[in-house]
């Protein structure tokens, strides 16, 4: 099984309401929750720890690193003034979570997309699992 990636910019602790940051940003998100809401799975006491409000990069996991990130930037881009706003009310950041099934996994990060991501002023978050061959099953 190939490295999953996922790719986002994501807003926190801005409240019980995420069309707060829905209006600031003048579009719509990916995913958002409020903190205290029930997740959606097998255990019914699990409950959100935070809100969050999420812009992704529309790419299917199974996409290399790059082309999230290149995906992303065109979706955030244009909403620079909207992100330098949200960005002075509420902690935001770009987050990259990847899951490997390799030992020694790598990626590169081009100087031009990172002057780009540098532009939008926001922290870049890495979450790196390695999840061993027999896990990715």
């Amino acid at each position: 099984m190939g490295t999953k990636t996922h790719a986002y910019f994501a807003v926190f602790d801005f409240g019980d309401d995420p069309s707060v940051v829905t209006t600031l940003m003048r579009t719509e998100p990916t995913n958002a929750w409020v903190k205290g809401e029930q997740y959606v799975t097998a255990s019914p006491n699990a409950r959100r720890t935070h809100s969050r409000w999420t812009i992704d990069s529309g790419l299917d996991q199974a996409e290399p690193l790059e082309a999230h990130l290149s995906a992303l930037l065109a979706r955030l881009e244009p909403s620079h003034a909207a992100i330098a706003r949200v960005a002075q009310l509420f902690p935001a950041h770009i987050g990259i979570a990847q899951y490997f099934y390799e030992v020694n996994p790598q990626f590169e990060l081009d100087v031009d997309s990172l002057r780009r991501f540098a532009k939008l002023g926001l922290p870049l978050n890495f979450d790196q699992y390695c999840l061993g061959a027999d896990e990715g099953s």
